[in-house]
């Protein structure tokens, strides 16, 4: 009985069992997507590890908004360089507290009887007062020549202190502080003024004498 059933169990055998060429065409498939899957796995295993050898290199530093202007500090110095020279120039003997309590006077005066800032007005008052230029004169055997000579800006600044303290005597008043801010306001209202006067007056001279410009001593 068994040899008549070995035909039907071969046929069966060859509907439903696949072939050898199938079997190594499925097992090919089978290897060829395996390769794929793992080509692609290893690339983006690569690729994370590029990213974390970058991040370790270069530490993420969290982004700051910067300012689309430049930021304007504004800070004020410690005290005026024109208050700073007044009152170096006022101070006799090395007292400069006292010298510094004359210029803070002449400021409460000056703001007492304006009823404005007194700074800008001292600060025009000594431009106002100092001259552009002074003579320098010479002299060679019997004959004196006088040179007009530009001056500094520190030097035009002397003179003008120079000429409102010596202007401010004529002014009444029982202090120095008091009559200097009265001969400050005189100058910056126009009113007549003796500093003004000598300022006017080195410039006229240095008019006069302006043909000894290139002469030589």
């Amino acid at each position: 009985m068994l040899p008549s059933i070995l035909p039907s169990l071969r046929l069966t055998a060859r509907r439903w069992l696949p072939t050898t060429t199938t079997t190594t065409t499925t097992a090919r498939a089978f290897a060829a997507a395996a390769a794929s899957r793992d080509q692609a796995t290893l690339d983006l295993a690569m690729d994370e590890l590029g990213q974390a050898r970058a991040m370790m290199q270069t530490p993420s530093v969290p982004s700051i908004p910067r300012p689309t202007t430049p930021t304007i500090m504004d800070i004020p110095p410690a005290e005026d360089p024109l208050l700073y020279y007044v009152t170096s120039h006022l101070m006799r003997h090395g007292h400069r507290a006292r010298a510094s309590r004359i210029v803070s006077n002449i400021l409460l005066h000056i703001h007492a009887w304006t009823r404005a800032p007194p700074l800008p007005i001292l600060r025009q008052a000594v431009l106002d007062a100092a001259p552009a230029v002074r003579t320098v004169s010479h002299r060679s055997g019997g004959k004196t020549t006088f040179k007009p000579t530009a001056l500094s800006e520190k030097k035009r600044m002397y003179y003008a202190l120079k000429h409102i303290k010596d202007a401010s005597r004529a002014r009444p008043g029982r202090s120095i502080e008091e009559r200097m801010a009265r001969e400050m306001i005189n100058i910056v209202e126009g009113v007549a003024s003796e500093a003004v006067k000598m300022k006017r007056k080195m410039h006229e001279f240095a008019t006069v004498n302006r043909g000894n410009i290139q002469t030589r001593f």
